[in-house]
């Protein structure tokens, strides 16, 4: 329906007509019932308010005498006019209802649903007798009569605009199909034509009105047609020309011709932009007559209307130059002329400039002509460009051939290198293909190594590996890792090529075993993909074996270097405790069939004091292998491990081959030191022996005697004993390197031993037990430097060792300056291994005593140094076994930390030491 009306102005023009006049109409007919149902009402409501002014007026005296007929007579009075259909009269005082009528069809309808029915009207009036008011007056008035005329009228109206409407209609549609249909139809007609190019169809354009202005913008747009397509008939015939033309000139003057034969102008120029920014002469047309040098040679950007063209990029036409500023003319004495000047671009860049001069008045360009002009410009700067491109590319060629035969050469020279290197290097070159193959070209070490020419084409993995220990997992691994790098990004080759084995043993038919080191390197294509990944083979079989031997004679030195560092007696006591250590373990490992604690405590503690003499005398090799047996007693004693014989046999004999060799190099290298037993005596023992005899027979007082005999008793008992700083050495010069091992300062060590030397027969005991001591002291005591400056300590820890000998025991009082025992730390860790009950209060004595049970300790992590738990226990049973003891004294009260000092308190029977007197 819509597509009907919108198919023809007319239909359109004549439905909005229609439109609009039957609104109006209608809104017209709706104003008018409005008006007279107001109207109405109003009145209609007038009437009935005075109807019941004049019922009350008439109802008083009845009312007032009670005179029923009389009220009666009035009721049928008010009902004789056919709008009031209901009254009655209530008494003011009590709302009674007096009398009331009807007219028979409301008879059953009572006045409160009359007066909630918008069909009816209630009126009420106040009756009054001498001014009081003692009755109203109800009067209910039908609206129906009115509205019935209302609605009749109203459609009466709308009937006439209906009337009205029809009858415009059908004279708008008679006069609309005169007046501008077939104008429009035969418009239409023209339009078509002209689209399906027949230009020569005429078009009425004598008319005045509208249709007469649209006919002649169809003339003009005819014309402009023609015009353009002679417009572009030229374009084509001149583009077909530029195309066929690779001489710069040439296509300059063409272009220049078509332009002035086009616009009519006498002669035209093609500036072209330089490199420094000026605009040179590169064309014109026609020849000059006169000389060539008259004619300007270039422009600067601002320069001219040349150069202002070139800035700005817009054509500029004048008409007559004479009335232009800046205007520079081509010969000295031109006459007036019109000037056209067409901007040159290559697409926003400034190419260069045409100008065309002709004759004042005669030259045709037109804003319709801009277009023409832009496009023969833009054809110039294009053909231009190719033939500047072509002399480049020619030039370009020339240099190709000459650089191809030159690459020519050198490649073919580097092949030959190459060809040579893989001939002759020795080491295996290939490359691993797209599908996991090798190339067919590589190193002719390659078929050597691997005893085979059978390499071409072959899967590379399984060449490499095959009869190898590579594993079939790490062999697929390298498969998936292969194929996902060949054809990626050279990052992928770096994310990788971690997966890739660099080493391995290939086994041969002989079952001879080679040692091959691989280097996988990535091949990059021109976009820097993987396009290969070549490998590099070397046999380093013999390069190993030599690093073994390298290695052991290293060690060999190393031992050597280790055993010369320390005196033979030294290391032949040693030997001793460490090979009765080892063989006691080995007897209680092999009479124990299931775990237990006081049999783990008892092999911890000896083998970690062989751990302890090696470090002290700097067996590091010893060391080394005794601190991993600890850790298979530390996890049989923390529950990690089961209890295996075989195994801690095992490793007994490891820890002894290791001990033995130390022995082997010290008798087949170093020839046991000569033989000596290191045994020797003080010459100034014998001095003192020799004086003491000598006064012996010179004096005769009984208490000078006495005292001679006593000190040649002395010196003899001195013979064999050593002082404690003799018995230490070893020990003490540990000291420096355990502290270097826990990054702490080496301590001063302060020895006070009143004269008192130790008999040899527990020298190795007090070795052991110091040596527990001096780690412990510097692990758990010292503090670091920085923790001891906070503190107002001096940086370097102190260490004091003062001996004390009676008639029954030799006492050792070992102490230093540190923090001293944690004892909550040493508490909560007693508690945690069930030494001490968790419900009972332990003093800080019996907390201290703690630390002489096997496996206690505080240290965070265990070191090379402790941190075992085996120390103080180690020390209580070395001493308990030559009827010594060990005990801690707590020598001050807790700290804010909850530390006490303490002093260890070491005695052994008086007969292992005597005083020098």
């Amino acid at each position: 329906m819509f597509a009907f009306f919108s198919s023809s102005i007319a239909r359109v023009f004549n439905a909005v007509v229609f439109i609009c006049m039957f609104c109006g109409l209608s809104a017209f007919a709706v104003a008018i019932g409005w008006y007279n149902y107001d109207t109405t009402m109003k009145e209609l409501r007038a009437k009935a308010l005075s109807r019941a002014d004049l019922a009350a007026f008439s109802l008083k005296e009845p009312l007032w005498n009670y005179d029923d007929n009389t009220l009666q007579d009035i009721f049928k009075a008010v009902l004789l006019d056919s709008d009031f259909v209901a009254i009655r009269v209530r008494m003011s005082r009590d709302q009674k209802v007096i009398s009331e009528k009807k007219i028979e069809a409301l008879a059953q309808t009572s006045f409160e649903e009359m007066t909630a029915n918008p069909m009816y009207l209630s009126s009420i009036t106040k009756i009054k007798r001498e001014d009081e008011h003692i009755a109203d007056v109800q009067i209910v008035t039908s609206v129906e009569k009115a509205q019935a005329v209302i609605r009749y009228t109203t459609w009466l109206i709308l009937a006439f605009a209906l009337g009205l409407i029809a009858t415009m209609a059908l004279v708008m549609l008679v006069l609309g199909n005169r007046v501008l249909k077939r104008p429009i139809d035969a418009l239409r007609e023209s339009a078509d034509r002209l689209a399906q190019g027949h230009l020569d169809t005429a078009i009425d354009t004598q008319r005045k009105d509208e249709l007469g202005s649209l006919a002649g913008s169809f003339d003009r747009m005819r014309n402009a047609i023609r015009k353009k397509l002679a417009d572009l008939a030229i374009l084509n015939d001149t583009g077909e020309k530029l195309a066929s033309i690779h001489n710069q000139l040439e296509a300059l003057e063409t272009a220049i011709r078509v332009m002035s034969e086009q616009t009519h102008v006498e002669r035209g120029s093609i500036y072209l932009l330089d490199a420094e920014g000026k605009l040179n002469l590169h064309a014109y047309y026609p020849k000059l007559a006169g000389p060539v040098n008259d004619f300007p040679k270039s422009f600067r950007l601002d320069e001219g209307v040349a150069g202002r063209v070139a800035r700005r990029g817009e054509i500029v036409f004048i008409p007559d130059v004479s009335r232009e500023r800046g205007y520079v003319a081509q010969t000295p004495h031109e006459r007036p002329v019109a000037l056209l000047c067409v901007p040159m671009f290559d697409d926003k860049n400034v190419f260069g400039v045409m100008n065309f001069i002709g004759e004042v008045g005669k030259v045709a360009f037109e804003r319709e002509d801009e277009g023409f002009a832009l496009t023969v410009a833009r054809m110039t700067v294009i053909t231009t460009k190719n033939i500047q491109m072509l002399e480049v590319i020619e030039q370009q060629n020339h240099s190709l051939e000459e650089k191809i035969l030159e690459r020519t050469a050198e490649l073919r020279q580097k092949t030959n290198d190459i060809s040579a290197m893989l001939q002759n290097m020795c080491q295996g070159i290939f490359t691993v293909v797209g599908g996991g193959v090798i190339h067919h070209e590589y190193s002719s070490y390659l078929a050597q190594i691997f005893e085979t020419a059978e390499i071409a084409g072959r899967p590379a993995l399984s060449f490499l590996f095959e009869h190898s220990d590579v594993g079939a997992d790490e062999l697929n691994q390298m498969e998936a890792t292969l194929g996902a790098m060949i054809g990626e990004d050279e990052m992928m080759f770096e994310f990788n090529s971690h997966l890739l084995t660099n080493e391995y043993c290939k086994r041969f038919g002989d079952e001879r075993g080679k040692i091959l080191d691989l280097d996988w390197n990535p091949v990059l294509d021109m976009d820097g993909r993987i396009d290969k990944v070549m490998v590099i083979v070397r046999d380093v079989t013999e390069l190993k074996a030599l690093q073994r031997e390298t290695e052991k004679q290293k060690e060999e030195l190393d031992i050597i270097g280790q055993i010369l560092s320390i005196s033979q007696k030294k290391f032949l006591e040693f030997l001793e405790t460490a090979y009765e250590f080892i063989e006691e373990n080995r007897e209680i490992v092999a009479r124990t069939a299931a775990i237990d604690k006081d049999v783990v405590a008892v092999l911890f503690r000896n083998m970690h004091t062989i751990k302890g003499n090696a470090r002290t005398y700097g067996l590091s090799y010893i060391t080394d292998q005794i601190h991993a047996a600890e850790t298979s007693y530390a996890q049989i004693r923390s529950g990690e491990a089961e209890w295996r014989p075989a195994q801690l046999l095992e490793e007994l004999t490891t820890t002894k081959a290791c001990i033995g060799r130390y022995e082997t190099v010290f008798k087949n290298k170093l020839a046991g030191f000569a033989g000596g037993d290191g045994e020797y005596l003080d010459r100034g023992i014998i001095e003192k022996i020799t004086q003491a005899i000598d006064e012996v027979n010179e004096l005769s007082h009984a208490n000078d005697i006495y005292s001679s005999l006593r000190t040649i008793h002395s010196s003899i008992n001195a013979i064999g004993a050593e002082t404690i700083n003799d018995v230490l050495k070893t020990v003490l010069n540990g000291v420096p390197g355990m502290a270097r091992d826990l990054g702490k300062e080496a301590p001063a060590i302060a020895i006070a031993d009143n004269a008192i030397r130790i008999k040899k027969e527990v020298v190795p005991l007090l070795r052991n037990v110091f040596m527990h001591a001096f780690r412990n002291s510097l692990d758990h005591g010292l503090e670091t430097v920085e923790q001891r400056k906070l503190k107002g300590k001096l940086s370097c820890g102190q260490i004091a060792l003062d001996l004390e000998i009676t008639p029954e025991r030799v006492t050792f009082y070992f102490s230093d300056d540190g923090r001293g025992l944690a004892m909550e730390a040493i508490h909560a860790k007693a508690i945690e291994l069930g030494i001490l009950p968790a419900n009972l209060k332990a003093s800080d004595e019996r907390i201290a005593e703690c630390v002489f049970h096997s496996g206690l300790s505080t240290a965070a992590t265990v070191t090379s140094v402790s941190g075992r738990g085996v120390g103080m226990d180690a020390i209580r049973k070395f001493l308990r076994k030559q009827e010594g003891d060990a005990k801690v004294e707590l020598t001050g009260g807790r700290d804010a930390a909850g530390y006490r000092p303490f002093r260890l308190v070491i005695s052994l029977p008086a007969r292992y030491a005597n005083k020098q007197t």
